[in-house]
């Protein structure tokens, strides 16, 4: 009877994701891509400067933000211009790139 149950409420859940509301449901994360334009990259501080859409997750609004980076690899070859894919988080109250992939245009 439990297994039942259980998919019962995993049909439930299921359904509810494909309903036309069910965007509401789904809450962005830092495991989504987001698209920007690199404005100035510091290389011996180690930033890069992004223009942006609103980044929900968070709570920053669309525009220019400065972020750190550890991969150096990530910013070889790229110049102010490029547009870029990249992935974004806070750790220890400082905004830090997670993943950056060039975007040919």
């Amino acid at each position: 009877m439990e297994k039942s149950c259980c998919y019962k409420r995993l049909l439930v859940l299921t359904c509810l994701t494909l309903l036309p509301g069910a965007r509401l449901l789904a809450q962005p994360s830092a495991t989504d891509f987001l698209a920007g334009q690199i404005l100035k990259i510091d290389l011996e501080a180690a930033r890069i400067t992004l223009r942006h859409g609103p980044i929900a997750h968070l709570s920053l609004p669309a525009g220019t933000t400065s972020f750190r980076y550890f991969e150096s690899r990530w910013v070889i070859g790229r110049r102010p211009g490029d547009r870029v894919l990249f992935r974004a988080d806070r750790f220890d109250l400082a905004l830090r790139l997670t993943m950056l992939v060039y975007v040919p245009q």
